[in-house]
């Protein structure tokens, strides 16, 4: 009875270890998987931040290329301003020019009358 009872005892103090090795590889299980799930969810913070700088920084190159934009359609509406003044300037001579000639055959021909 003795041995039975002492197998029985012992056979219980087993299966309690056995249960307790049990609980600890599922403890131990539950952990890893909750880091597991902390660095994947780090990883995806990664990608997200970079994707969000990746993003910035297309934002940043297309205001530069749109003040590249602006800047040489500023230049050329300057050129093309010069270049109005310039033709004006040359009109307004040749005009001159053509009032002086008008006025000498004005004058010419008024000498003749005389």
């Amino acid at each position: 009875m003795k041995r039975k009872r002492k197998k029985k005892r012992k056979e219980k103090k087993e299966e309690e270890i056995e249960e307790e090795i049990k609980e600890e590889i599922e403890e131990e299980e539950e952990i890893e998987d909750a880091e597991e799930d902390e660095k994947e969810e780090e990883i995806e913070e990664k990608i997200e931040n970079i994707k969000e700088e990746i993003k910035e920084e297309k934002i940043k190159e297309e205001k530069i290329k749109e003040e590249e934009i602006e800047e040489e359609i500023k230049e050329e509406t300057e050129k093309e301003i010069e270049e109005e003044e310039e033709i004006n300037e040359e009109e307004l001579k040749k005009e001159k020019i053509v009032k002086e000639e008008i006025k000498e055959e004005e004058d010419g021909i008024e000498e003749i009358e005389e």
